[in-house]
């Protein structure tokens, strides 16, 4: 079996500012891969998805869920991108702001 790579991008508009999440499927990348794929099918995202990437727009509130859901699973399959990177992000996002998200899977 191949083992599948996950990329995730993560920026708000207008900021130069990105958090960077790898890891392999399943794993913390892959969990946001598939949380825009939800956040779409709910209206709460826009955008695109397909089964080998993703560019998407959605709020910093459901960005925030999305990165929680992560950190409430397990941060170990993080490859780039420590928890302290991750925590850091976090904690800069403004609920009502716009943010950019492209995902890769390959």
């Amino acid at each position: 079996m191949a083992t599948v790579d996950v990329y995730v991008f993560i920026r708000k508009l207008g900021n130069s500012d990105l958090l960077v999440l790898h890891s392999g499927r399943p794993g913390p990348a892959s969990a946001v891969f598939y949380a825009l794929a939800g956040a779409l099918m709910d209206g709460l995202a826009s955008g695109e998805w397909s089964g080998e990437n993703a560019h998407v727009r959605t709020s910093g509130r459901v960005l925030r869920s999305m990165l929680a859901d992560i950190h409430d699973s397990s941060t170990s399959g993080l490859q780039e991108t420590n928890e302290t990177d991750l925590t850091a992000f976090r904690q800069t996002i403004t609920d009502d702001d716009q943010y950019a998200v492209q995902a890769l899977q390959i």
